[in-house]
């Protein structure tokens, strides 16, 4: 999906909506971690990997339609992969909606 947003220069450009990433990929983590076949490091590394070719907006951790919190370690790890190569995800943010741990928040700063 692809959303419109004004750049620096008042023109309009087309930005990659990759939603809430770490609700993606949570299945896929817990299935690897559960079989042993992929680490934390390992995963951080993926994800990072992803962010050099994607730079799509990302929402992390929250609450999901009924309020709940859905920040998991997914969410962690998706902060901790831009941290280690460096960059800064201006188009990632945990939602700041309250039940999202304050750790969270903290993180992706």
């Amino acid at each position: 999906m692809d959303r419109l947003v004004p750049d620096a220069g008042a023109h309009v450009q087309r930005q990659r909506l990759l939603g809430r990433l770490d609700l993606q990929l949570q299945p896929f983590y817990e299935r690897d971690i559960a079989a042993g076949i992929l680490t934390d490091d390992e995963a951080i590394f993926h994800v990072a990997c992803m962010y050099l070719k994607e730079t799509g907006y990302i929402q992390l951790g929250g609450p999901d339609a009924e309020g709940n919190d859905v920040t998991s370690r997914v969410s962690f790890i998706c902060l901790e992969a831009a941290h280690r190569i460096r960059i800064r995800l201006t188009s990632a943010w945990p939602s700041a909606k309250r039940p999202t741990p304050n750790s969270c928040v903290a993180a992706s700063r």
